[in-house]
């Protein structure tokens, strides 16, 4: 494991991967006091190279509005490029936005297409959310047994 120098070092030449774990030792105070601004400072420069860790702990510090407002706006906005790379929570947390209609307009069929991005690498939550979808009929025909299908499959996982 890098020590906390190391990681300031390489975070400073610009490395992605080292400026996302600098941002969790910031957000975590794990080597350096707990410091949500530098985490955030982090996680974007990180984010802004299209690093998707990065980018999907953006989206939840706005999601949360840790160290930041509250924006459920740039949360989403931040879970779509992660979403986008193939990084699997982000996909969940965009379908549950497209769900609830949160930071983005309601859209079942939107929100099914991202639990299904989701479920197939394995996300419980996402699992469990296309199984329902399934189950009434939201985003997709209903069909009991595909409902049942990936409410076991979630079930299965925790």
């Amino acid at each position: 494991m890098e020590t906390v120098d190391q990681l300031r070092e390489d975070a400073e030449q610009g490395y992605p991967e080292a400026q996302f774990e600098l941002g969790l030792r910031y957000e975590r105070g794990d080597g350096v006091a707990q410091d949500y601004a530098q985490a955030i400072d982090w996680y974007r420069r990180a984010a802004e190279q299209g690093y998707p860790d990065a980018q999907f702990h953006l989206g939840l510090q706005y999601d949360e509005g840790t160290g930041v407002p509250r924006d459920q706006k740039l949360a989403a906005g931040w879970y779509r490029k992660a979403a986008d790379r193939g990084h699997a929570e982000a996909q969940c947390k965009l379908g549950l936005c497209y769900l609830k209609g949160v930071g983005v307009q309601k859209d079942h069929g939107a929100a099914v297409r991202w639990f299904k991005a989701a479920a197939a690498q394995g996300v419980p939550l996402a699992q469990e959310n296309l199984g329902l979808a399934y189950k009434h009929g939201h985003g997709v025909p209903k069909d009991p047994e595909l409902a049942k299908e990936w409410l076991r499959k979630a079930a299965a996982r925790g």
